[in-house]
């Protein structure tokens, strides 16, 4: 079970200065959001006026912004919009008695919000029942009316060999919804079907990648399947102003979409591009090192794919080209740019001689806003600001936030937020 975590809300808000997005000044505002139980904000957007949407999930009674909601369940999935002051706009939950979570969050056209999570055993969402598929966790697909927080549809896929869970949304700006995440043993989205490859050795179904495509109301118009040996899973999905998807993931061993991909790297992460119709366009493997897992990506401005993730060791970017990517310290995150046609541009990192894991980017101009935490010392961050006394833990882990330029991926600044309680960095979002 999830331990009772500081909010990722309060970098959500990201502490900035407003269109300056230095990271030196006070923060505008923090919210909590909490309970007695268990509580956590898995994803953050801001759009253009500065409102913010979060989702997550909560269990009993939360307290958010002098508001005070209570769930039907253990765990309840809630979307939530706020003002740029940090007022709440709208709330919408759902459930039923199991475990219930919001994942991520994608911007949609004509003022549209979707929302992917999961969910297990009957849960009702704005008066729409679902139940997953022998009581296991399954998934959900929801679009919602971003002024309002009403729901247009809902669409739920999975199976009930083991947890079936997405992991990245997005949405064309023709209105396609594209969902990536895992699935494991035979799973549906309505009239499509996969079932996932059995281990070799013990025979038991993996988990394997899944990338389902809806049309805006809701009908799903494609689903392509990751298949491989062991276990693999998409991470990220982006969409690019052509409709072409991009997905990023880990996979071991050998790995099929349209094309069987050879591999002897493990865990190693992969890079895919699919048209519209969810065909393979182009496939890259990136890995290699000790440990090497891709956390976050998003779309540029600019036409490129901005990648973020954790590096022990060294890896490769297996492009035509191939680049080493050395990682300087014992744990490092690392920034990649990537063109649309699968090129590596750049690479940055940022290392520290203890344990360090990136969980979210976010983009404004030229800033790049990177959230994660550390234990210990964040080693290169207390030699930077030249003081051996910051940049410790005060906990068993600590939340950084660090700032880095877009054109050469280098690092400028950092913060360190921290506490002796437990902490889990969610995702970032920057104001305007």
């Amino acid at each position: 079970m999830r331990k009772p975590t500081v909010s990722a809300l309060v970098l959500a808000a990201l502490l900035v200065l407003g269109a300056a997005t230095e990271l030196c000044g006070q923060p505008y505002w923090t919210r909590h959001v909490g309970s007695l139980g268990n509580d956590h904000i898995s994803d953050v957007k801001v759009d253009a006026a500065g409102d913010l949407f979060i989702t997550g999930e909560f269990s009993g009674t939360a307290d958010i912004a002098e508001e005070t909601h209570t769930s039907t369940g253990g765990l309840d999935f809630f979307v939530a919009k706020m003002s740029a002051a940090g007022d709440v706009i709208w709330w919408k939950q759902g459930g039923g008695y199991g475990l219930d979570r919001g994942i991520k969050l994608a911007f949609g056209p004509n003022n549209t919000l979707a929302v992917v999570g999961e969910f297990m055993g009957p849960a009702t969402f704005q008066g729409t029942t679902i139940t997953s598929s022998n009581y296991t966790a399954d998934m959900f697909t929801m679009l919602l009316d971003r002024g309002t927080g009403d729901q247009f549809w809902i669409r739920q896929g999975g199976g009930s060999a083991g947890a079936d869970r997405p992991y990245g949304v997005t949405v064309s700006s023709a209105g396609q919804i594209t969902v990536a995440g895992e699935f494991q043993g035979m799973a549906t989205w309505d009239a499509y079907s996969l079932t996932s490859i059995p281990d070799p050795e013990t025979l038991v179904p993996t988990m394997d990648v899944v990338i389902a495509s809806y049309n805006s109301d809701g009908t799903v118009l494609w689903v392509q399947h990751g298949a491989a040996d062991h276990t693999d899973r998409a991470i990220d999905v982006v969409n690019d102003p052509q409709g072409n998807i991009y997905v990023t993931g880990q996979f071991s061993d050998t790995i099929t979409f349209d094309v069987e991909h050879l591999n002897a790297m493990y865990n190693a992460t992969f890079l895919l591009k699919l048209d519209a119709g969810g065909n393979e366009q182009w496939f890259r493997r990136c890995g290699g090192a000790i440990h090497d897992h891709v956390r976050d990506m998003l779309f540029t401005p600019d036409g490129e794919l901005l990648l973020a993730g954790d590096l022990q060791g060294n890896m490769i970017f297996l492009d035509d080209t191939p680049d080493m990517i050395s990682g300087e310290q014992p744990f490092s995150y690392y920034l990649l740019r990537v063109s649309t046609d699968g090129q590596l541009i750049a690479s940055g990192q940022v290392g520290s001689g203890n344990g360090l894991s990136v969980r979210g980017i976010d983009l404004l101009d030229d800033t790049i806003a990177v959230v994660g935490q550390f234990n210990c010392q964040f080693t290169s961050m207390s030699d930077f600001y030249g003081g051996p006394g910051l940049f410790m833990a005060a906990g068993n882990e600590d939340i950084f936030l660090n700032k880095h330029r877009l054109n050469d991926l280098g690092f400028v600044a950092a913060r360190h937020f921290g506490g002796p309680g437990s902490k889990l960095a969610g995702q970032v979002a920057i104001l305007p």
